[in-house]
């Protein structure tokens, strides 16, 4: 996992070659864990008592910083991954658009219900966005088989398999 994280924060910005499965998902679970980690130490010390539910909680700063300066290695290493099953790396920000179209075709539906005089047409607005809402949440299972695809072995269009490359194998430094 170490030489995971280690390998997507040199590779920062990096969108061309590959990225092997155990990479992507090592780096996904280091930032899990890290906001967790993050969340937690952000309640202890910003958190306050809801009046109203009783909870703890904070504005969650220090994980949404976090979580700011990792987005250029996860969208490389996302890139990367794509690249890895010889798919071309957009395929995943493609499906994420879905669904977040999906969303706003939703709100603006239920706009459009508020704004409406006429039961015809709020009720046609609404048909559609929740199937464009349901048809944007569809894609995140997609989106999941699409990251765990097996890697195309050998040479691909996207360069070496990163098991070729003895400066990026993981196998070799757990050796």
């Amino acid at each position: 996992m170490i030489a995971a994280v280690q390998t997507c924060f040199r590779k920062y910005i990096t969108f061309s070659g590959r990225a092997a499965r155990a990479e992507f998902w090592y780096f996904i679970l280091f930032l899990f864990l890290v906001s967790l980690l993050l969340s937690v130490i952000d309640i202890t010390l910003f958190g306050q008592v809801n009046q109203f539910t009783g909870q703890y909680e904070s504005n969650g700063i220090i994980p949404g910083l976090f979580m700011l300066a990792c987005v250029c290695p996860w969208l490389a290493v996302t890139w990367r991954r794509m690249h890895d099953s010889g798919l071309a790396g957009y395929w995943p920000f493609v499906v994420w658009a879905g669904c977040t179209l999906g969303v706003f075709v939703l709100l603006f539906a239920a706009g459009g219900i508020a704004a409406a005089t006429t039961g015809d047409a709020a009720g046609a607005a609404l048909i559609v966005g929740i199937l464009a809402f349901l048809a944007g949440f569809a894609m995140y299972p997609i989106n999941i088989y699409l990251l765990c695809r097996s890697s195309t072995p050998g040479m691909n269009a996207y360069g070496a398999h990163p098991n070729d490359d003895p400066g990026t194998s993981l196998e070799e430094i757990f050796e």
